[in-house]
């Protein structure tokens, strides 16, 4: 007589809790990764726009020092939805100008209305913009 090899029903179970284990831990993760790449794919490039916006408005303006700039006058400033519809993304922050017709310092940040983990932020400083997603 041959027996027949498998898998006993306390095998299978162990196996079934063990991927249960491992799929309750990368789900959070993987939530947490796509809203960092929704953050960084709609609201950076608007932030960076608007950060552009603003140097280049200090530049054509030629403000006196420590100026403030109003963004939301900014064409690339604006509050916007993005195209497929169900995520705001909200623009503030401050920009200055200093005497010669650069940034001094500022920051803008945008957010999705949506997702409070992580907000894109543009730094300008030292006639300079640096872009990142916190």
């Amino acid at each position: 007589m041959k027996m027949e090899a498998g898998f006993s029903l306390i095998e299978l179970v162990v196996v079934i809790a063990i991927i249960s284990i491992l799929a309750s831990l990368s789900i959070p993760i993987y939530i947490k990764y796509q809203n960092k790449a929704k953050v960084t794919s709609y609201a950076l490039p608007v932030v960076k726009a608007c950060a552009y916006d603003a140097a280049g408005a200090c530049q054509e303006l030629n403000l006196n020092a420590t100026t403030p700039i109003d963004i939301s006058t900014l064409k690339n400033c604006q509050n916007t939805t993005v195209p497929n519809g169900n995520l705001q993304i909200n623009i503030s922050g401050s920009v200055n100008c200093d005497s010669n017709g650069y940034v001094s310092n500022g920051t803008i940040t945008g957010k999705l209305n949506s997702i409070t983990d992580y907000t894109a932020k543009c730094y300008l400083n030292n006639k300079g913009v640096l872009c990142t997603v916190e």
